[in-house]
């Protein structure tokens, strides 16, 4: 029990700092950087189109990315504290 109250505290600190970091280790950032150097060397029609078709994906998978972190974190924060009251319980009943 006490083994995974600590897995869950080392889960907890890992996701706040993904959630709390700008850099992703989840989403990649080539494309969207491809397409904006193209777009900034020869900016075109074609080029910005492709540059913001780009950056609208990024912001999509950003948005997923954090409604699953977020969620992940708030899962998590009630397991620690329902491990927490149930061990504020067991000590109550041992006294």
């Amino acid at each position: 029990m006490k083994l995974f109250f600590l897995a869950l505290i080392i889960l907890e600190l890992c996701l706040l700092m993904i959630a709390i970091s700008r850099v992703s280790p989840f989403i990649d950032l080539n494309p969207t950087v491809r397409a904006y150097d193209a777009w900034q060397k020869n900016p075109t029609t074609e080029n910005e189109a492709r540059w913001l078709r780009e950056k609208a994906s990024l912001q999509r998978k950003q948005l997923f990315e954090n409604i699953c972190i977020y969620t992940f974190l708030a899962v998590n924060s009630a397991g620690l504290i329902a491990l927490l009251r149930k061990f504020g319980k067991q000590k109550k009943l041992h006294v």
